[in-house]
């Protein structure tokens, strides 16, 4: 994977963070998203990133939706990939310079996690390494 690979992920579990917060505040997202699905899949047909996003934003409790779209686990990353929150337009990411504070805020996440790694292979290789 690639830094800027890292750098989106990030971003967009940045991003959901927030959107999980806004949701409480304004419920009437998930109900904008739900059709968003809706239209994605009058597009592309049942595939699967529609069927498990429909599935997540069809869960009873918005503590539960909130856990989905704010996990690390690794089919959770996928699926923001493709989540119905990266085309809709709502504040505050209706606005690039936000959308672009935040994309900053996770590059420097991740250079400073990768400098943290050199530093740790950097100090192990010097520790163990070759004599």
């Amino acid at each position: 994977m690639t830094k800027v690979d890292l750098i989106n992920e990030e971003f967009k579990l940045a991003a959901h963070r927030i959107i999980a917060r806004l949701i409480k505040l304004d419920p009437s997202l998930l109900e904008k998203a739900r059709k968003k699905i809706s239209t994605m899949e009058e597009k592309h047909g049942e595939v699967d990133f529609i069927l498990e996003w429909k599935e997540i934003l069809s869960k009873d409790s918005i503590f539960d939706i909130q856990k989905e779209l704010t996990s690390r686990d690794e089919d959770n990353y996928r699926l923001r990939i493709s989540s119905p929150f990266n085309t809709m337009s709502f504040p505050p990411f209706d606005s690039e310079a936000y959308r672009r504070r935040i994309w900053k805020a996770a590059k420097r996440l991740v250079e400073d996690r990768l400098n943290r790694l050199e530093g740790d292979k950097l100090c192990h290789d010097h520790r163990f390494g070759p004599r």
